[in-house]
């Protein structure tokens, strides 16, 4: 997990810079190189987390259960029943919106996060894991 300075700021300031953060996101949106500029901005830690809570709020929307969405995406099912509970309550409502836009690289993120360790369908290194045998 990201580690948060234990030095807290004033809710006013947290405001703003908040909203400068997403002022930034913006920007780097509108270009085209927006997956390197978040490669500099984002760990990798970072960046998995991200990544597992958009496609845990996907898997919510698509109805998928509690213990499914656990085991395919290696979260707690505390974690995706905290979410199931803001999502019922009508939380994530920006993301809701943009869940159809978004829905091709969430599959994709998934489908990566479900064949780890798995030799790919196709090409060189497909039959390497015979070799253990």
């Amino acid at each position: 997990m990201p580690h948060i300075s234990s030095k807290r700021l004033k809710d006013a300031e947290e405001k703003i810079l908040k909203s400068r953060l997403m002022e930034i996101l913006q920007i780097i949106g509108r270009n085209r190189r927006t997956k390197y500029a978040l490669y500099d901005l984002l760990s990798d830690t970072e960046m998995i987390m991200l990544a597992k809570r958009l496609s845990i709020i996907y898997l919510i929307n698509k109805e998928i259960s509690t213990l499914d969405i656990s085991e395919a995406l290696n979260v707690s099912s505390s974690t995706v029943q905290k979410m199931e509970k803001k999502f019922d309550r009508g939380g994530y409502e920006n993301l809701r919106r943009l869940l159809p836009k978004l829905e091709l690289s969430l599959v994709g993120a998934i489908e990566v996060i479900l064949r780890a360790g798995m030799p790919p369908i196709a090409g060189k290194g497909r039959w390497d894991f015979l070799d253990e045998y």
